[in-house]
Protein backbone atom coordinates (compact mmCIF):
# COMPACT_ATOMS: atom_id res chain seq x y z
CA UNK A 1 0.00 0.00 0.00
CA UNK A 2 1.37 3.40 -0.91
CA UNK A 3 0.91 5.76 2.00
CA UNK A 4 2.17 8.96 3.58
CA UNK A 5 4.56 9.94 6.36
CA UNK A 6 3.54 10.92 9.86
CA UNK A 7 4.73 14.08 11.56
CA UNK A 8 6.16 12.65 14.81
CA UNK A 9 5.63 13.75 18.38
CA UNK A 10 3.41 16.60 19.56
CA UNK A 11 3.24 18.27 16.15
CA UNK A 12 2.01 14.99 14.68
CA UNK A 13 -0.84 14.72 17.15
CA UNK A 14 -1.97 18.28 16.57
CA UNK A 15 -1.71 17.82 12.82
CA UNK A 16 -3.83 14.68 13.02
CA UNK A 17 -6.36 16.73 14.98
CA UNK A 18 -6.54 19.19 12.08
CA UNK A 19 -7.49 16.31 9.83
CA UNK A 20 -10.20 15.27 12.31
CA UNK A 21 -11.67 18.77 12.40
CA UNK A 22 -11.63 19.82 8.79
CA UNK A 23 -11.23 16.50 6.97
CA UNK A 24 -10.86 16.54 3.23
CA UNK A 25 -13.19 19.47 2.57
CA UNK A 26 -10.39 21.83 1.52
CA UNK A 27 -10.52 20.18 -1.87
CA UNK A 28 -14.07 21.47 -2.37
CA UNK A 29 -12.40 24.74 -3.39
CA UNK A 30 -11.47 23.15 -6.74
CA UNK A 31 -7.78 23.67 -5.93
CA UNK A 32 -6.71 20.44 -4.31
CA UNK A 33 -4.40 20.85 -1.33
CA UNK A 34 -1.01 19.31 -1.91
CA UNK A 35 0.65 16.99 0.57
CA UNK A 36 4.38 16.52 1.04
CA UNK A 37 6.10 13.79 -1.00
CA UNK A 38 5.30 10.32 0.26
CA UNK A 39 7.77 7.80 1.62
CA UNK A 40 6.54 4.41 0.44
CA UNK A 41 6.77 1.13 2.28
CA UNK A 42 5.37 -1.94 0.48
CA UNK A 43 2.68 -3.75 2.48
CA UNK A 44 2.55 -1.14 5.24
CA UNK A 45 0.04 1.72 5.44
CA UNK A 46 1.77 4.92 6.45
CA UNK A 47 -0.14 7.19 8.83
CA UNK A 48 -1.12 10.35 6.91
CA UNK A 49 0.20 13.86 7.53
CA UNK A 50 -1.99 16.96 7.46
CA UNK A 51 -3.04 18.43 4.15
CA UNK A 52 -1.64 21.86 3.31
CA UNK A 53 -4.53 24.30 3.15
CA UNK A 54 -4.67 27.74 1.54
CA UNK A 55 -6.15 30.73 3.31
CA UNK A 56 -9.19 32.31 1.69
CA UNK A 57 -12.35 34.03 2.93
CA UNK A 58 -14.58 31.78 0.83
CA UNK A 59 -16.69 29.02 2.36
CA UNK A 60 -15.07 26.17 0.48
CA UNK A 61 -11.47 26.78 1.50
CA UNK A 62 -9.87 25.96 4.82
CA UNK A 63 -7.38 28.09 6.74
CA UNK A 64 -5.33 26.32 9.38
CA UNK A 65 -4.27 28.32 12.41
CA UNK A 66 -0.58 27.96 13.33
CA UNK A 67 0.42 25.38 15.89
CA UNK A 68 0.59 26.98 19.35
CA UNK A 69 4.14 27.55 20.59
CA UNK A 70 3.13 27.36 24.24
CA UNK A 71 1.41 24.41 25.93
CA UNK A 72 -2.38 24.47 25.50
CA UNK A 73 -4.56 25.06 28.55
CA UNK A 74 -5.68 21.95 30.37
CA UNK A 75 -8.98 20.50 29.26
CA UNK A 76 -10.48 20.94 32.70
CA UNK A 77 -10.05 24.73 32.75
CA UNK A 78 -13.24 26.64 31.93
CA UNK A 79 -12.57 30.42 31.91
CA UNK A 80 -15.42 32.80 32.64
CA UNK A 81 -17.00 34.10 29.45
CA UNK A 82 -16.39 37.78 28.75
CA UNK A 83 -18.81 38.14 25.86
CA UNK A 84 -21.67 36.34 24.21
CA UNK A 85 -21.52 36.09 20.40
CA UNK A 86 -24.43 37.57 18.48
CA UNK A 87 -27.05 34.83 17.88
CA UNK A 88 -27.81 34.09 14.23
CA UNK A 89 -31.14 32.36 14.95
CA UNK A 90 -33.62 32.32 17.85
CA UNK A 91 -32.71 29.93 20.69
CA UNK A 92 -34.37 26.52 20.55
CA UNK A 93 -37.12 25.58 22.98
CA UNK A 94 -37.09 22.23 24.75
CA UNK A 95 -39.50 19.35 25.28
CA UNK A 96 -40.31 18.91 28.94
CA UNK A 97 -42.59 16.02 27.99
CA UNK A 98 -39.60 13.79 27.27
CA UNK A 99 -39.34 11.03 29.87
CA UNK A 100 -36.87 11.65 32.67
CA UNK A 101 -33.81 9.40 32.88
CA UNK A 102 -32.31 10.83 36.06
CA UNK A 103 -32.01 7.50 37.89
CA UNK A 104 -28.65 6.34 39.24
CA UNK A 105 -26.01 5.28 36.75
CA UNK A 106 -25.81 1.59 35.88
CA UNK A 107 -22.43 1.59 34.13
CA UNK A 108 -21.05 -0.99 36.54
CA UNK A 109 -23.63 -3.51 35.28
CA UNK A 110 -21.83 -3.83 31.96
CA UNK A 111 -19.49 -6.76 31.38
CA UNK A 112 -17.18 -6.52 28.36
CA UNK A 113 -15.44 -9.54 26.85
CA UNK A 114 -11.93 -9.37 25.44
CA UNK A 115 -11.80 -7.98 21.88
CA UNK A 116 -11.89 -10.61 19.14
CA UNK A 117 -10.28 -9.90 15.74
CA UNK A 118 -12.77 -10.65 12.93
CA UNK A 119 -11.19 -8.97 9.88
CA UNK A 120 -7.62 -8.11 8.90
CA UNK A 121 -5.74 -6.69 5.94
CA UNK A 122 -2.34 -5.09 5.36
CA UNK A 123 -3.85 -1.59 5.09
CA UNK A 124 -6.15 0.37 7.39
CA UNK A 125 -9.88 -0.24 7.89
CA UNK A 126 -12.38 2.40 9.03
CA UNK A 127 -15.71 1.60 10.74
CA UNK A 128 -18.70 3.89 10.12
CA UNK A 129 -21.75 2.11 11.54
CA UNK A 130 -23.74 -1.07 11.94
CA UNK A 131 -26.46 -1.68 9.38
CA UNK A 132 -30.01 -2.11 10.75
CA UNK A 133 -29.84 -5.90 10.30
CA UNK A 134 -27.30 -6.03 13.14
CA UNK A 135 -25.11 -8.44 11.18
CA UNK A 136 -23.13 -6.12 8.92
CA UNK A 137 -20.82 -3.19 9.38
CA UNK A 138 -20.38 -0.33 6.93
CA UNK A 139 -16.62 0.06 6.51
CA UNK A 140 -13.93 1.56 4.31
CA UNK A 141 -10.79 -0.36 3.39
CA UNK A 142 -7.71 1.40 2.17
CA UNK A 143 -7.21 0.24 -1.41
CA UNK A 144 -4.01 -1.30 -2.72
CA UNK A 145 -2.88 -0.28 -5.26
CA UNK A 146 -3.82 3.38 -5.24
CA UNK A 147 -6.16 4.72 -6.65
CA UNK A 148 -8.96 4.48 -5.66
CA UNK A 149 -8.32 5.86 -2.19
CA UNK A 150 -10.69 3.48 -0.38
CA UNK A 151 -13.23 0.75 -1.04
CA UNK A 152 -16.64 1.17 0.60
CA UNK A 153 -17.88 -2.24 1.72
CA UNK A 154 -20.27 -4.01 4.03
CA UNK A 155 -18.76 -6.66 6.26
CA UNK A 156 -20.85 -9.47 7.75
CA UNK A 157 -19.46 -10.15 11.23
CA UNK A 158 -21.11 -13.58 11.34
CA UNK A 159 -20.06 -14.99 7.95
CA UNK A 160 -17.04 -12.82 7.15
CA UNK A 161 -18.54 -11.85 3.78
CA UNK A 162 -17.48 -8.56 2.20
CA UNK A 163 -19.62 -6.76 -0.37
CA UNK A 164 -18.39 -3.81 -2.42
CA UNK A 165 -20.80 -0.87 -2.73
CA UNK A 166 -18.50 1.82 -4.04
CA UNK A 167 -15.11 3.49 -4.13
CA UNK A 168 -14.14 7.02 -3.18
CA UNK A 169 -11.11 9.28 -3.41
CA UNK A 170 -11.16 10.16 0.28
CA UNK A 171 -9.04 9.00 3.16
CA UNK A 172 -11.60 8.39 5.93
CA UNK A 173 -9.20 7.92 8.85
CA UNK A 174 -9.68 10.91 11.15
CA UNK A 175 -11.55 12.92 8.53
CA UNK A 176 -15.04 12.50 10.02
CA UNK A 177 -16.41 12.15 6.48
CA UNK A 178 -18.73 9.15 6.26
CA UNK A 179 -20.96 7.36 3.78
CA UNK A 180 -24.53 6.86 5.00
CA UNK A 181 -26.81 3.88 4.60
CA UNK A 182 -30.14 4.29 2.77
CA UNK A 183 -32.06 1.27 4.01
CA UNK A 184 -35.09 1.64 1.73
CA UNK A 185 -32.79 1.38 -1.31
CA UNK A 186 -30.30 -1.07 0.20
CA UNK A 187 -27.59 1.36 -0.80
CA UNK A 188 -25.00 3.82 0.45
CA UNK A 189 -24.87 7.55 -0.26
CA UNK A 190 -21.50 9.32 -0.29
CA UNK A 191 -19.69 12.34 -1.64
CA UNK A 192 -16.84 11.80 -4.09
CA UNK A 193 -14.71 13.70 -6.56
CA UNK A 194 -14.67 12.47 -10.13
CA UNK A 195 -13.03 14.38 -13.01
CA UNK A 196 -12.42 17.36 -10.74
CA UNK A 197 -16.07 17.68 -9.67
CA UNK A 198 -17.55 16.84 -6.25
CA UNK A 199 -20.88 15.01 -6.48
CA UNK A 200 -23.25 12.86 -4.46
CA UNK A 201 -23.14 9.16 -5.37
CA UNK A 202 -25.22 6.07 -4.67
CA UNK A 203 -23.76 2.57 -4.49
CA UNK A 204 -26.12 -0.40 -4.45
CA UNK A 205 -25.82 -3.96 -3.22
CA UNK A 206 -26.28 -5.40 -6.71
CA UNK A 207 -22.63 -4.59 -7.46
CA UNK A 208 -23.10 -2.12 -10.32
CA UNK A 209 -20.72 0.88 -10.33
CA UNK A 210 -21.80 3.76 -8.09
CA UNK A 211 -23.82 6.43 -9.89
CA UNK A 212 -23.82 10.20 -9.44
CA UNK A 213 -27.22 11.45 -8.29
CA UNK A 214 -26.34 15.09 -7.54
CA UNK A 215 -23.68 17.15 -9.30
CA UNK A 216 -21.98 19.83 -7.24
CA UNK A 217 -21.71 19.69 -3.45
CA UNK A 218 -20.90 22.34 -0.84
CA UNK A 219 -20.44 19.74 1.92
CA UNK A 220 -19.37 16.09 2.07
CA UNK A 221 -21.71 15.33 4.98
CA UNK A 222 -25.13 14.12 3.74
CA UNK A 223 -27.68 12.64 6.18
CA UNK A 224 -30.43 10.07 5.73
CA UNK A 225 -33.97 10.33 7.11
CA UNK A 226 -34.92 7.90 9.90
CA UNK A 227 -37.21 6.03 7.50
CA UNK A 228 -34.24 5.38 5.21
CA UNK A 229 -35.86 6.94 2.15
CA UNK A 230 -34.56 10.51 1.79
CA UNK A 231 -31.21 12.26 1.79
CA UNK A 232 -30.53 15.83 2.87
CA UNK A 233 -27.44 17.55 1.47
CA UNK A 234 -25.97 20.96 0.68
CA UNK A 235 -25.56 21.72 -3.03
CA UNK A 236 -23.15 24.31 -4.38
CA UNK A 237 -26.13 26.34 -5.57
CA UNK A 238 -28.26 27.82 -4.17
CA UNK A 239 -25.64 28.67 -1.55
CA UNK A 240 -26.37 27.53 2.02
CA UNK A 241 -29.86 26.29 1.12
CA UNK A 242 -30.23 22.58 1.91
CA UNK A 243 -32.10 20.22 -0.36
CA UNK A 244 -33.82 16.89 0.24
CA UNK A 245 -33.68 14.12 -2.35
CA UNK A 246 -36.27 11.34 -2.47
CA UNK A 247 -34.07 8.71 -4.10
CA UNK A 248 -36.82 6.31 -5.20
CA UNK A 249 -38.81 9.10 -6.89
CA UNK A 250 -35.74 11.07 -8.03
CA UNK A 251 -37.36 14.24 -6.66
CA UNK A 252 -35.41 17.17 -5.17
CA UNK A 253 -36.87 19.78 -2.85
CA UNK A 254 -35.37 23.06 -1.60
CA UNK A 255 -35.86 23.53 2.12
CA UNK A 256 -37.48 26.76 3.27
CA UNK A 257 -34.50 28.27 5.08
CA UNK A 258 -30.99 29.47 4.41
CA UNK A 259 -28.18 28.56 6.77
CA UNK A 260 -26.19 31.37 8.42
CA UNK A 261 -23.03 32.65 6.79
CA UNK A 262 -20.04 33.92 8.72
CA UNK A 263 -19.79 37.71 8.81
CA UNK A 264 -16.67 39.73 9.51
CA UNK A 265 -18.14 40.92 12.82
CA UNK A 266 -19.04 37.40 13.94
CA UNK A 267 -15.64 36.07 12.88
CA UNK A 268 -14.03 38.55 15.26
CA UNK A 269 -16.38 37.57 18.08
CA UNK A 270 -15.77 33.85 17.60
CA UNK A 271 -12.01 34.22 16.97
CA UNK A 272 -12.22 32.33 13.67
CA UNK A 273 -11.24 33.34 10.14
CA UNK A 274 -13.23 30.98 7.98
CA UNK A 275 -16.46 28.99 7.94
CA UNK A 276 -16.31 25.22 7.68
CA UNK A 277 -18.80 23.32 5.50
CA UNK A 278 -21.90 22.25 7.41
CA UNK A 279 -22.31 18.78 8.87
CA UNK A 280 -25.84 17.38 8.91
CA UNK A 281 -27.67 15.00 11.25
CA UNK A 282 -31.38 14.12 11.01
CA UNK A 283 -33.33 14.03 14.29
CA UNK A 284 -34.74 10.56 15.11
CA UNK A 285 -38.34 11.84 15.02
CA UNK A 286 -37.89 12.74 11.34
CA UNK A 287 -39.39 16.22 11.68
CA UNK A 288 -36.16 18.17 12.26
CA UNK A 289 -32.66 18.33 10.83
CA UNK A 290 -29.57 19.74 12.54
CA UNK A 291 -26.88 21.62 10.62
CA UNK A 292 -23.66 22.47 12.39
CA UNK A 293 -20.16 23.80 11.84
CA UNK A 294 -17.71 26.11 13.60
CA UNK A 295 -20.19 29.02 13.41
CA UNK A 296 -23.16 27.42 15.15
CA UNK A 297 -25.51 24.48 15.68
CA UNK A 298 -28.91 25.00 14.03
CA UNK A 299 -32.07 22.90 14.24
CA UNK A 300 -34.53 23.26 11.34
CA UNK A 301 -38.20 22.25 11.62
CA UNK A 302 -39.37 20.71 8.35
CA UNK A 303 -43.03 21.38 9.15
CA UNK A 304 -42.81 25.07 9.96
CA UNK A 305 -39.71 26.02 7.97
CA UNK A 306 -38.36 27.72 11.10
CA UNK A 307 -34.81 27.41 12.37
CA UNK A 308 -33.42 27.82 15.90
CA UNK A 309 -29.96 27.62 17.45
CA UNK A 310 -28.80 25.08 20.04
CA UNK A 311 -26.28 26.65 22.40
CA UNK A 312 -23.51 24.20 23.31
CA UNK A 313 -21.66 26.50 25.71
CA UNK A 314 -19.28 29.46 25.86
CA UNK A 315 -16.00 28.47 27.53
CA UNK A 316 -14.50 31.95 27.49
CA UNK A 317 -13.30 34.99 25.49
CA UNK A 318 -16.61 35.03 23.64
CA UNK A 319 -15.83 31.76 21.87
CA UNK A 320 -18.78 29.47 21.31
CA UNK A 321 -18.27 25.75 21.58
CA UNK A 322 -18.80 24.19 18.17
CA UNK A 323 -19.40 20.58 17.23
CA UNK A 324 -16.73 18.50 15.51
CA UNK A 325 -19.16 15.57 15.44
CA UNK A 326 -22.68 15.13 16.81
CA UNK A 327 -25.13 12.27 17.23
CA UNK A 328 -28.64 12.03 18.69
CA UNK A 329 -29.55 9.25 21.07
CA UNK A 330 -31.97 6.90 19.35
CA UNK A 331 -34.96 8.35 21.21
CA UNK A 332 -33.87 11.94 20.61
CA UNK A 333 -33.63 12.70 24.34
CA UNK A 334 -29.93 13.59 24.22
CA UNK A 335 -27.53 15.15 21.79
CA UNK A 336 -23.88 14.11 22.20
CA UNK A 337 -21.29 16.31 20.51
CA UNK A 338 -17.52 16.38 20.40
CA UNK A 339 -16.91 20.09 20.95
CA UNK A 340 -14.06 22.57 20.53
CA UNK A 341 -13.60 26.35 20.53
CA UNK A 342 -11.61 28.53 18.17
CA UNK A 343 -9.75 27.29 15.12
CA UNK A 344 -7.46 24.32 14.49
CA UNK A 345 -5.13 23.56 16.02
CA UNK A 346 -7.56 23.56 18.99
CA UNK A 347 -6.18 22.92 22.48
CA UNK A 348 -8.82 20.33 23.37
CA UNK A 349 -11.89 18.42 22.24
CA UNK A 350 -14.45 17.62 24.93
CA UNK A 351 -17.76 15.76 25.06
CA UNK A 352 -20.84 17.95 25.46
CA UNK A 353 -24.18 16.27 26.21
CA UNK A 354 -27.34 18.32 25.77
CA UNK A 355 -30.62 17.20 27.37
CA UNK A 356 -33.39 18.02 24.89
CA UNK A 357 -36.02 18.04 27.65
CA UNK A 358 -34.40 20.85 29.66
CA UNK A 359 -31.68 22.41 27.52
CA UNK A 360 -29.14 21.56 30.20
CA UNK A 361 -25.63 20.66 29.12
CA UNK A 362 -22.80 18.62 30.60
CA UNK A 363 -19.23 19.13 29.41
CA UNK A 364 -16.86 16.21 30.01
CA UNK A 365 -13.20 15.71 29.16
CA UNK A 366 -12.63 12.42 31.06
CA UNK A 367 -9.10 13.62 31.88
CA UNK A 368 -7.95 13.81 28.23
CA UNK A 369 -6.99 16.67 25.98
CA UNK A 370 -8.84 15.13 23.04
CA UNK A 371 -11.88 12.89 22.76
CA UNK A 372 -12.63 11.09 19.51
CA UNK A 373 -15.58 9.20 18.00
CA UNK A 374 -19.10 8.64 19.39
CA UNK A 375 -21.54 5.75 19.36
CA UNK A 376 -24.78 5.40 21.32
CA UNK A 377 -26.11 2.29 22.99
CA UNK A 378 -29.62 1.34 21.82
CA UNK A 379 -30.83 2.17 25.35
CA UNK A 380 -30.42 5.89 24.38
CA UNK A 381 -28.66 6.64 27.66
CA UNK A 382 -25.13 5.24 27.44
CA UNK A 383 -22.49 5.91 24.79
CA UNK A 384 -18.89 5.05 24.02
CA UNK A 385 -16.07 7.41 23.16
CA UNK A 386 -12.27 7.30 23.10
CA UNK A 387 -9.69 9.61 24.67
CA UNK A 388 -6.15 10.47 23.70
CA UNK A 389 -3.60 12.96 24.95
CA UNK A 390 -0.46 14.55 23.57
CA UNK A 391 2.32 12.45 25.08
CA UNK A 392 6.05 12.94 25.14
CA UNK A 393 6.26 9.19 25.66
CA UNK A 394 6.35 7.82 22.10
CA UNK A 395 5.27 4.43 23.41
CA UNK A 396 1.81 5.93 24.09
CA UNK A 397 1.63 8.32 21.18
CA UNK A 398 -0.91 6.27 19.20
CA UNK A 399 -2.75 4.78 22.18
CA UNK A 400 -6.44 5.49 22.76
CA UNK A 401 -8.52 4.62 25.83
CA UNK A 402 -12.09 3.38 25.50
CA UNK A 403 -14.76 4.93 27.76
CA UNK A 404 -18.39 4.37 28.59
CA UNK A 405 -20.45 7.46 29.49
CA UNK A 406 -23.89 7.81 31.11
CA UNK A 407 -25.61 10.75 29.41
CA UNK A 408 -28.12 11.23 32.22
CA UNK A 409 -25.65 11.55 35.08
CA UNK A 410 -22.32 12.32 33.38
CA UNK A 411 -20.76 9.27 35.04
CA UNK A 412 -18.01 7.51 33.09
CA UNK A 413 -16.07 4.26 33.22
CA UNK A 414 -12.98 3.13 31.35
CA UNK A 415 -13.57 -0.07 29.44
CA UNK A 416 -11.03 -2.88 29.12
CA UNK A 417 -8.21 -0.81 30.63
CA UNK A 418 -5.89 -3.81 30.40
CA UNK A 419 -6.06 -3.72 26.58
CA UNK A 420 -4.12 -1.32 24.37
CA UNK A 421 -6.10 0.25 21.53
CA UNK A 422 -3.90 1.85 18.86
CA UNK A 423 -5.51 4.63 16.77
CA UNK A 424 -8.97 3.12 17.31
CA UNK A 425 -10.50 6.55 17.85
CA UNK A 426 -9.28 7.68 14.43
CA UNK A 427 -10.73 4.69 12.60
CA UNK A 428 -14.07 4.27 14.36
CA UNK A 429 -16.26 2.62 16.99
CA UNK A 430 -19.88 1.43 16.63
CA UNK A 431 -22.40 -0.11 19.07
CA UNK A 432 -24.63 -2.80 17.55
CA UNK A 433 -28.41 -2.26 17.25
CA UNK A 434 -29.14 -5.03 19.77
CA UNK A 435 -26.59 -3.65 22.26
CA UNK A 436 -24.71 -6.94 22.48
CA UNK A 437 -21.55 -6.03 20.57
CA UNK A 438 -19.23 -3.09 20.06
CA UNK A 439 -17.16 -3.00 16.89
CA UNK A 440 -13.98 -0.96 16.75
CA UNK A 441 -11.00 -0.59 14.50
CA UNK A 442 -8.01 -2.12 16.26
CA UNK A 443 -4.97 -1.72 13.97
CA UNK A 444 -1.47 -2.67 14.97
CA UNK A 445 1.42 -0.22 14.61
CA UNK A 446 4.89 -0.76 13.21
CA UNK A 447 6.91 1.71 15.35
CA UNK A 448 10.00 1.35 13.20
CA UNK A 449 8.07 2.60 10.15
CA UNK A 450 5.71 4.98 12.03
CA UNK A 451 2.96 3.13 10.20
CA UNK A 452 0.02 0.78 10.46
CA UNK A 453 1.32 -2.76 10.28
CA UNK A 454 -2.13 -4.34 9.96
CA UNK A 455 -5.66 -2.95 9.68
CA UNK A 456 -8.11 -4.91 11.83
CA UNK A 457 -11.73 -4.98 13.00
CA UNK A 458 -12.41 -6.20 16.54
CA UNK A 459 -15.67 -7.16 18.25
CA UNK A 460 -16.33 -6.75 21.97
CA UNK A 461 -19.23 -8.79 23.37
CA UNK A 462 -21.41 -6.83 25.79
CA UNK A 463 -23.52 -8.23 28.62
CA UNK A 464 -25.37 -6.50 31.46
CA UNK A 465 -25.67 -7.99 34.90
CA UNK A 466 -29.01 -7.65 36.73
Amino acid sequence: MKGLNLLPGRAGWLALLVITLVGCVATLDQETATAPPATLTPGVTQIPPPATYTSSPTLQSEAVAPTPTSPPPTATATPTATATPTPLAPPCSFEASLASQASASSLDAYVFADPQVVLTQTTNISIFDWLPDGERLLIARRADPHPPEEYLDTFNVQTGALQRLGEWNIFSGGSNIKPVWLDAERAIIFGNRVNGQWGLYIGREQGAPAQEIVAGLASLHPAVSPDGQRVVFLPQTPANQPQILDVARAQRQNLAFTLPTLSEELAMQLHISRQDPYHIVWHPDGSRIAFYNNVGFYLADLGTGQMCELHLGTPGRGQKLWAVDAQWSLDGHYLAALTAAGEPVVPSIDLTILDMSTGGTQRLNLGYEYLHTLSWSPNSRDLVTMGSAVHNDLAREYQYDLYLVDAATGASRQMLAEHIFMLSGVYGVAWSPDGQEIALACPTIDPAEDAIAEGRVCLISVETEP
